[in-house]
């Protein structure tokens, strides 16, 4: 009915529903006043284990919530952001957090008290990003909003180091590379990309194939195979 209801309506993206945020009752709202966006509110760990953004003096802290011998508790993992938390999600095995601080990507080792920024250049802005469904490596794309150049990145979080698959190509394309990540589901691949090519990295060959697929029209999606041997 006008934009103000529009905000207050929970997300309703097709997605997995978790046995904890089903039993601690928590609904995803976006925490954002300009758009709907799934999973800004909290993530899933595991099925006892839930990271959630609570508001805090106009800004919000990060907490994990633990489900267990149905108990519920809750502890303080990130202090107060210099902006807003936004952007959470889980590595695969549950061992690092990702997520922004004003729009600027951070990783937490989930043993560690700490968190760090990935980037030391303040002006570089997240547009995406998103894990490896098999291993720690964390796919994102850039925005400098100094000089609006885009840049591509993948980081090993194990390694805490930025993999260097397809660097010196993707450079030369990223500021038409879409904002949108799709990895195989083995983790051993990934396809962007940008109006109307499809790029491949493929991470077991330690290769790149720029262009691997031209179409005559604007790509609007694109996804793999179960078995991730073909993507459509």
């Amino acid at each position: 009915e006008s934009a103000e209801s529009l905000f207050s309506i929970p997300d309703q993206l097709p997605r997995a529903t978790s046995k904890i945020a089903l039993r601690t009752e928590m609904i995803n709202h976006s925490c954002f006043q300009k758009s709907l966006e799934p999973d800004t509110d909290f993530c899933v760990i595991d099925d006892n284990r839930v990271i959630t953004a609570r508001p805090f003096q106009r800004s919000n802290r990060l907490f994990l919530m633990t489900d267990a011998d149905n108990t519920c508790q809750s502890e303080l993992i990130l202090k107060q952001a210099s902006t807003w938390y936004a952007d959470l999600s889980a590595s695969s095995d549950g061992r690092f957090l990702a997520c922004s601080d004003g729009m600027r990507p951070l990783i937490k080792p989930m043993n560690a008290s700490e968190s760090e920024q990935l980037f030391e250049n303040s002006n570089q802005m997240l547009l995406t990003m998103n894990w490896s469904p098999q291993k720690p490596w964390l796919a994102g794309l850039l925005l400098n909003n100094l000089t609006q150049e885009r840049s591509f990145f993948i980081y090993d979080a194990e390694r805490a180091a930025m993999l260097e698959t397809g660097a010196r190509q993707l450079a030369e394309e990223a500021n038409y590379i879409n904002p949108y990540i799709c990895w195989s589901p083995d983790g051993n691949r990934l396809l962007l990309t940008s109006a109307r090519s499809v790029h491949l990295l493929d991470f077991a060959k330690d290769k790149v194939q720029m262009h691997i697929v031209r179409v005559p029209n604007d790509i609007a999606e694109i996804t793999w195979s179960d078995d991730s041997e073909s993507f459509a």
